[in-house]
């Protein structure tokens, strides 16, 4: 009776959140797997296990909702200073994570997700760099896409806005670009996330800190921001319909916002002679003009070498 009674108001909920304005892309901080750990009195690994199984859960409700960007801050690099024998057991459970997503009708391919792995997985083993490259080239051209999952792994925005300045630096002293070509579209699509995946609209962090913890700090310029007091392991449907109402009350002070950089960045947009010459020769584009740049930046500029993705399944705290 009591679970009949849960099921009917989760899709009443699910209804609701559906009238209103749905986000396009978002962000979790999976925080709280240790302290979740220590509160059952189950060993560390475990607690990451637990958090695996709730991102899964995650997963679904936002694809139930229809978000088609998805990001989970998974692995932070700051995370490889942990005693050497928790590093090993996430790293083991990364990659066995990663071989699972990848399965035959696993759930990459029965739900449609296109799995991107984002950060330096140079720092990874070996193994765990393999499993993340298979998944990603297994999930590249799913025929049913329906959204996109970052799993950000040994992974900082810090690292990840440096590697962006670097190839935008490159291109620069190659003649590929010139200072006037800067601005935040380029800026976009020299991103891990690249200039395909929209902004965060949303981002949720559990375990009641109330830290960005170096996560998507460029991606979440303009997000509306979720601290929820509970541990990832312990997050429920009604946590998470909370933060989607939060972000519908104000989604229209975003947009607005992001409208007025849109508007600003469109008056330098096609200023440069490198960029008008690239506009007729690639000719018109359907969308913003704003858009059109971006592609065309990818066009224009050597795009730095991504790593074939990021690790998995670790609190970051």
């Amino acid at each position: 009776m009591i679970k009949t009674i849960y099921t009917l108001t989760r899709r009443l909920l699910g209804l609701l959140l559906l009238l209103g304005h749905r986000p396009q892309h978002v962000a979790f901080i999976m925080d709280g797997n240790r302290r979740f750990a220590n509160k059952e009195h189950i060993d560390k690994i475990g607690g990451h296990k637990k958090g695996y199984k709730k991102m899964i859960d995650v997963i679904h409700w936002c694809l139930e909702l229809g978000v088609p960007a998805i990001s989970v801050y998974a692995f932070s690099i700051d995370n490889f200073k942990r005693p050497q024998h928790e590093v090993s057991s996430l790293m083991q459970l990364a990659e066995d994570k990663y071989k699972e997503l990848a399965q035959e009708n696993g759930l990459a391919e029965r739900e449609g997700v296109e799995m991107r792995i984002l950060g330096d997985l140079n720092l990874a083993p070996r193994s765990v760099q393999g499993a993340a490259a298979r998944l990603t080239q297994a999930t590249t051209k799913l025929k049913n896409k329906r959204a996109i999952l970052n799993i950000c792994f040994s992974y900082t925005a810090s690292e990840e806005l440096v590697q962006a300045i670097s190839a935008i630096q490159d291109a620069v002293s190659t003649g590929q670009l010139i200072e006037s070509d800067i601005c935040p579209h380029l800026l976009d699509s020299c991103m891990y996330t690249t200039s395909d995946c929209p902004p965060v609209d949303l981002l949720i962090r559990t375990s009641g800190e109330t830290r960005l913890s170096d996560f998507m700090l460029w991606q979440s310029r303009n997000a509306h921001l979720a601290f929820v007091d509970r541990l990832w392991p312990d997050l429920g449907y009604l946590d998470f319909a909370k933060c989607i109402l939060g972000y519908q009350r104000t989604a229209h002070v975003q947009q607005e916002l992001r409208g007025m950089c849109i508007d600003a960045a469109s008056e330098n947009i096609w200023t440069s002679g490198m960029l008008r010459g690239l506009k007729e020769s690639v000719g018109p584009v359907a969308g913003s003009a704003p858009l059109d740049a971006a592609k065309m930046y990818q066009v224009a500029v050597v795009k730095p070498r991504r790593p074939p993705g990021k690790g998995v399944f670790s609190s970051v705290s």
